[in-house]
């Protein structure tokens, strides 16, 4: 696979923990080849590659953020004796 090690390196940096950066190049890979008949012959496919990554990363960092969110939001509702309406 081309540009496998740039990416892998550069999301583990992003990241900071290896097996969550293989799991975001490997996203990363899957929608490339899923959206492959869009990509414009004769550019760049190592930047399109890598945009395609930054936004997996993108995406993978705001689904952890508004978990944390929620956890944070129900622990306080449970600290508050307000468990009961949570659903």
């Amino acid at each position: 696979m081309p540009h496998l090690n740039d990416l892998y390196r550069t999301a583990t940096r992003v990241i900071g923990n290896r097996t969550e950066a293989e799991d975001l190049v490997q996203e990363a890979y899957l929608q490339a080849w899923k959206s492959f008949h869009r990509f414009e012959s004769g550019t760049n496919c190592r930047a399109w590659l890598f945009k395609i990554l930054f936004h997996v990363i993108q995406h993978h960092r705001r689904k952890m953020y508004n978990s944390k969110l929620v956890q944070d939001f129900r622990k306080d509702s449970w600290e508050a004796g307000e468990a009961d309406a949570l659903p």
